[in-house]
């Protein structure tokens, strides 16, 4: 009786160590926003550059994802986009 006792208390523990453990490493890979969601608006006319600041983890991989315009309408043509001084290339499939 004491050893069967003792297995279930161990097995117990080791399932619950596997489920801990499994969240952590979920919670280590999921998504979270680092900057944004930001709009901006650009008059028509001359050019203009938005400059903005941000914090993020080195080391670590990140996604860009940007909108132009509201549902497929008012769309932005031509931009470019600078990160850390770096010009960024954007996908051609983002203009029609």
């Amino acid at each position: 009786m004491r050893r069967s006792k003792y297995i279930a208390i161990t097995f117990s523990i080791f399932i619950i160590s596997l489920f801990l453990l499994n969240a952590g490493l979920s919670f280590a890979q999921s998504n979270f926003i680092v900057f944004g969601p930001k709009q901006y608006n650009k008059p028509k006319g001359h050019p203009v550059t938005y400059i903005d600041s941000f914090q993020a983890s080195e080391g670590a991989n990140y996604t860009l994802w940007v909108q132009s315009g509201e549902d497929g309408h008012h769309e932005t043509r031509h931009f470019s986009i600078s990160i850390n001084g770096v010009e960024e290339s954007v996908a051609r499939t983002f203009f029609k």
